[in-house]
């Protein structure tokens, strides 16, 4: 997976197969904004998607990994963050 940023957006660039856990892209990207502390109102701002976009993003992520790993995963020395 690469992190890409075009303005004040981030993209996540990746192969179907490099998606962590299964998220999709959205997620992944949601994700990628979150390592970097955004609040939900900023990542939807950058990605252009709703605020309820992003929330069910984290949600996904949430159901996916667990929520011990998602306090790890969104921190913003996370690995998606580095």
């Amino acid at each position: 997976m690469r992190l890409t940023r075009s303005g004040t957006a981030t993209q996540a660039l990746c192969r179907p197969c490099a998606r962590p856990g299964g998220l999709s892209l959205r997620e992944v990207q949601v994700l990628a904004e979150l390592t970097r502390g955004r609040t939900n109102r900023e990542i939807a701002g950058n990605l252009s998607i709703a605020v309820r976009t992003v929330r069910h993003a984290h949600r996904a992520h949430l159901r996916q990994t667990g929520p011990s790993q998602s306090r790890r995963s969104s921190r913003p020395s996370g690995r998606l963050g580095a």
